[in-house]
């Protein structure tokens, strides 16, 4: 029996970094108890990916204590900033700001180092417009290196080969 195989293809990765990025995103210094959001990455219009494979990464200052996190939110939107919480990179002072975002999942400290600690999720963003989040919970203030603290989107195209 002939069977379709279906893959997929990464698009170019669209990160969220301070400089040299795509969109910007400076969650240096960031104090334990403290956030820090994006600004908007427009995807453009027309036919676009849904789905994405995230990838995030914190680092301390110091030492962290093992099993402590980062949690990373995503929200998408369509309609430029009228849907939108949030529009450019800024600090969050209170994690219950990220209310209306996803939480996509939490990248932990997984020794007593200082990192860096990295997460992968595989997420579904339908939105032209893609705002990303990060609240530190590690238990130290992030670094203050660029690229040390960063998320990065990569599309997944879906495709379907033909049966043989």
């Amino acid at each position: 029996m002939a069977t379709n195989a279906v893959y997929q293809k990464p698009g170019t990765a669209i990160v969220f970094t301070e400089t040299g990025g795509s969109a910007t995103f400076t969650p240096r210094n960031v104090a334990n108890g403290a956030g820090r959001v994006s600004t908007k990455y427009d995807r453009g219009s027309g036919a676009l990916p849904m789905r994405f494979k995230m990838e995030a990464t914190f680092k301390a200052q110091a030492a962290c204590t093992i099993g402590l996190p980062a949690r990373i939110y995503a929200y998408s939107f369509q309609n430029g900033a009228a849907a939108a919480d949030y529009v450019a990179d800024a600090a969050v002072s209170a994690e219950t700001q990220f209310a209306n975002f996803q939480l996509i999942g939490s990248v932990y400290a997984s020794s007593s180092a200082v990192g860096p600690f990295f997460g992968s999720w595989d997420v579904v963003l339908l939105g032209q417009y893609i705002v990303v989040g990060m609240w530190n919970a590690s238990g130290q203030a992030l670094t203050n290196v660029n690229g040390d603290n960063k998320i990065t989107l990569t599309p997944i195209f879906e495709d379907i080969q033909a049966a043989t």
